[in-house]
Order: C-alpha cells, then sequence, then structure tokens
C-alpha cells in the first residue's frame, strides 16, 4: 500500500517539476535539461511496474537504464547545488521526495530471489549431510544457479558462529519435486570435489 501511495505522489512531484523545467527550455544549452528531465520523467515506469508487482521482463534494459538514470540524477543535483546560486530548500525535499523511488526502482531492476518463501509451502526432502557449513554452502549455491529451491539447517547462528554447530552435522533440503535434479547436481558435486 505504501508503494502505490508513494507512486501517486511521486508521479505528481516528477510531472509539475519536469513541466516547470519545460516551460524554460529556450535555447540549446536547455537541451541538457530536456534530456535530464525526460529520464527522470522516465522513472515513473519502473517505480508504476514495481509498486503494482509487474514482473520485469526486460532485466537488463531495466539495470542499464537505472544506471544512466542515477548519473543523470546525481550530474544534475551536482549541477544544482554548484552551479546555479543555491536554492537549498528545494534541492533538499526533492531528494527526500525521491529517495524512496531510487530504493523503489532498484528493488525492481535488481530483484533478489527469494527460494525460501517459495519452499515453505512445498513439501521437502532431506538431499545431503554435510560435516562443515562450508560445503553446504558451495552445494546450495550450485543448487540455485540450476534454479533448485535449498533450505540449510544448521544450529550456527545462520553460519556467524561455526562453533555452535562442532557436534551437529548441516542439512540440505530441496524441494520434493525437484529431487532428482538435486541428485543430479550433488553427483556433479561430489565428483567435482574428488
Amino acid at each position: 500500500m505504501f508503494w502505490k501511495m508513494y507512486f501517486v505522489i511521486y508521479a505528481v512531484f516528477v510531472a509539475l517539476g519536469n513541466y516547470a523545467i519545460y516551460k524554460n527550455i529556450v535555447n540549446f544549452h536547455m537541451t541538457v535539461d530536456f534530456v535530464e528531465t525526460g529520464i527522470t520523467l522516465f522513472s515513473i515506469v519502473p517505480l508504476f511496474l514495481f509498486s503494482f508487482k509487474i514482473k520485469n521482463k526486460f532485466v537488463l534494459f531495466w539495470q542499464t537504464y537505472y544506471v544512466l538514470f542515477l548519473f543523470i540524477e546525481c550530474s544534475y543535483l551536482y549541477k544544482y547545488f554548484y552551479f546555479d546560486n543555491v536554492k537549498v530548500a528545494e534541492g533538499l525535499v526533492g531528494i527526500l521526495l525521491s529517495a524512496p523511488a531510487y530504493v523503489g526502482i532498484y528493488l525492481f531492476v535488481f530483484p533478489r530471489k527469494v527460494f525460501k518463501n517459495e519452499i515453505a509451502s512445498k513439501p521437502i526432502t532431506l538431499l545431503v549431510v554435510f560435516d562443515t557449513r562450508q560445503e553446504a554452502e558451495v552445494l546450495r549455491r550450485l543448487l540455485e544457479t540450476s534454479s533448485i529451491p535449498v533450505i540449510i539447517q544448521a544450529d550456527d547462528c545462520g553460519g556467524i558462529d561455526p562453533r555452535m554447530n562442532l557436534y551437529q552435522d548441516v542439512k540440505i533440503y530441496v524441494d520434493s519435486l525437484r529431487i532428482e535434479d538435486a541428485k543430479d547436481v550433488l553427483r556433479a558435486f561430489k565428483n567435482q570435489k574428488q
């Protein structure tokens, strides 16, 4: 709900700000402002997609856009604070209103893989038991690379304090429907280890 409400506020804020800038474009030197405002205006699109939980189908395009967007925003802030006779209050309000947009667009552009939620509702099967967390983590990365959801069970504070797990094993569980794929990855892992 926060992101939907924030999207509306941000869209109005960006539209009004860009309208004010477009009104003042009168010569060739202002063309830079035209490009900057166009890129900033376009930032409404990924924020909308994130706010309404629409899947990112063009990851590389949006990642490239995000880098360009941040570059333009930083250069605009630099120009605004150092070359114009500073309107500090307006600039700070703009930064405060835009900060959640940078976060929301980042979360849309660079989505995190959340396997634990995906696997929590499915039946799981024990795949293998290791003596150390390090071996389990290597296998976990290999399994996740193969898009196989994984859960590691160890009593070591999430890998922070390995000493706590001295007398217990580290267990790897996988989705029961993908057990055969997981066994293939495990075989390759054991063969590579030897």
